[in-house]
């Protein structure tokens, strides 16, 4: 009887404030809706955050990658500047013309020659970096 009187207590407590205890149920329901949905949503951008940083690396790879072949490529064949500056290997296994692995990071060159009046050669440039793949292109006329 006397847990009885005590939880009577509270409820008049509670109602001398006003506030009932269907007030407070609705409370704790939708607190019990809203928090699993805030952190569903912040699990989501921090993946897609970590994805977008990934994402940017590889590029900015791929770009530093290419802006070193178009300097080198002027004053050599393309042999040179792949194989003895860039250090690639031309024996990878999957078709591909050039590769190297750089701390995780995997180039791969894909090239063809254009039929232009000049020797123009396309240079396909895929970059993996933590899973993430960029390609980029550049037409490079190499010397000889």
């Amino acid at each position: 009887m006397y847990k009885s009187a005590s939880f009577c207590g509270l409820i008049m407590r509670l109602n001398r404030r006003g506030e009932s205890l269907v007030e407070l149920v609705v409370a704790m329901a939708l607190f019990a809706i809203v928090v699993p949905s805030l952190y569903f949503a912040l699990e989501s951008a921090m993946h897609l955050n970590l994805f977008s940083d990934t994402d940017s690396e590889a590029t900015y790879l791929a770009q530093a990658e290419l802006e070193n072949i178009d300097a080198l490529s002027p004053y050599n064949t393309m042999n040179d500047v792949f194989v003895t500056t860039l250090t690639y290997s031309d024996t990878c296994d999957t078709g591909i013309s050039y590769c190297k692995t750089v701390n995780d990071v995997i180039y791969e060159v894909e090239t063809s020659t254009l039929n232009t009046s000049a020797l123009v050669d396309s240079i396909l440039l895929h970059v993996t970096h933590k899973d993430v793949t960029v390609s980029l292109q550049l037409y490079v006329n190499f010397g000889e």
